[in-house]
C-alpha cells in the first residue's frame, strides 16, 4: 500500500515528487518498524505508541483547543492555550517542551522557542518557533505571521536594558533566512511543522545538517 502522505506539505519541493512517490516508503520502513516493535512490547504505555497513533489520539483535544481559540482574544491566554496543546503535539513527535529565548548572534535577533535539539557539541539542530495567528485571522499562514510581543512576556531577560539581541519585525521569514547561521555561510532549512489540523496551533522549525 502506498504511504499516506496526508498532512505533508512539500515547500518549495524541498523533496522531488520521485522521492516523495518511490524512494521515502523504503527510507522509513525500518523506523516505522521500530515503532511498531516498540510499541508491541509496551502495550500499556501511552508513552510507547507509535507517534502516528499518538497523534490520532490528539484529535478531540485538538478541536477542543481550536473552538477555544475562536473563542480568546486576549494575546497570553492565546498563547497559552495553544502551547498547552503544542507540547502534547511535539511530546508524539518525540520532541520534548521547554520554553527558552536564543539570540542568534550579539545583538542579533532573539527568538521564543518551545523546542530544541543540539548536535553532541552543543550546536544547535533543530529549532521550533511557534507561530500565533492573530484572533481575526485564525487560518494565517505560519510562515507570513511575525512574533507576538505575547510571546516574550515570560522572557526572564524581557525589561533588561542590558539583555542582548531583539525581537524580529513583521517579515520573520525574511529575517530567519538572513540570521540564522548554519557554519557554512549558508541557509538553514526553514520549514513549517503543523499540526493535522493547520492554524491555529502550528509551529515553524529551522534544522541544520
Amino acid at each position: 500500500m502506498a504511504l499516506d502522505l496526508t498532512g505533508l506539505t512539500n515547500r518549495n519541493e524541498y523533496y522531488s515528487q520521485h522521492y516523495l512517490l518511490a524512494l521515502l516508503e523504503g527510507d522509513l520502513r525500518d523506523l516505522v518498524a521500530r515503532w511498531n516493535q516498540t510499541a508491541a512490547d509496551n502495550p500499556d504505555s501511552e508513552a510507547h505508541r507509535a507517534p502516528p497513533d499518538r497523534i490520532r489520539g490528539l484529535g478531540a483535544s485538538y478541536f477542543r483547543t481550536h473552538n477555544r481559540l475562536d473563542r480568546l482574544r486576549d494575546p497570553e491566554a492565546r498563547l497559552a492555550a495553544q502551547t498547552e496543546w503544542l507540547g502534547s503535539f511535539l511530546a508524539a513527535l518525540g520532541y520534548q517542551r521547554q520554553s527558552t529565548w536564543r539570540t542568534v548572534a550579539p545583538g542579533g535577533l532573539r527568538l521564543p522557542l518551545l523546542a530544541t535539539v543540539e548536535k553532541p557539541s552543543g550546536a544547535p539542530l533543530l529549532w521550533v518557533l511557534p507561530a500565533m495567528s492573530p484572533a481575526d485571522e485564525p487560518g494565517a499562514d505560519p510562515l507570513t505571521l511575525g512574533v507576538d510581543s505575547a510571546q516574550y512576556v515570560p522572557d526572564p531577560d524581557r525589561g533588561n536594558p542590558q539583555a542582548d539581541g531583539k525581537p524580529p519585525g513583521p517579515d520573520l521569514d525574511s529575517e530567519l533566512r538572513e540570521n540564522l547561521p548554519d557554519g557554512r555561510g549558508g541557509l538553514v532549512n526553514w520549514r513549517p511543522v503543523r499540526s493535522a489540523g493547520g492554524p491555529p496551533c502550528s509551529a515553524t522549525g529551522a534544522s541544520w545538517h
